[in-house]
């Protein structure tokens, strides 16, 4: 499944290199491949906005969680929501 190239490259780069650029574009692709071939799995939505938290890019993680919860209103999205509005202030 494509997801599990991009969190393969997410947990590289947790544990080898956080700043890897190479790294991080490399899971933002394998992400935007997955979501093109499937774009109403909630699931992959709910990577893309935890990536993208990670990688500080709120608006894209405000969207990608939210986008989720559009899809399937499941508990971790709303959760990693809340994190995320939590963290903002």
């Amino acid at each position: 499944i494509i997801s599990d190239l991009a969190l393969s490259y997410h947990y590289r780069i947790l544990e080898k290199d956080p700043e890897s650029s190479e790294l991080k574009n490399r899971a933002f692709l394998s992400l935007k491949k997955a979501l093109a071939l499937r774009p109403k799995d909630h699931g992959l939505w709910n990577i893309l906005g935890v990536f993208a938290a990670y990688h500080e890019d709120l608006g894209l993680a405000q969207h990608a969680f939210i986008r989720s919860i559009t899809l399937q209103p499941h508990p971790v999205a709303w959760a990693n929501l809340g994190l995320l509005y939590f963290m903002q202030g």
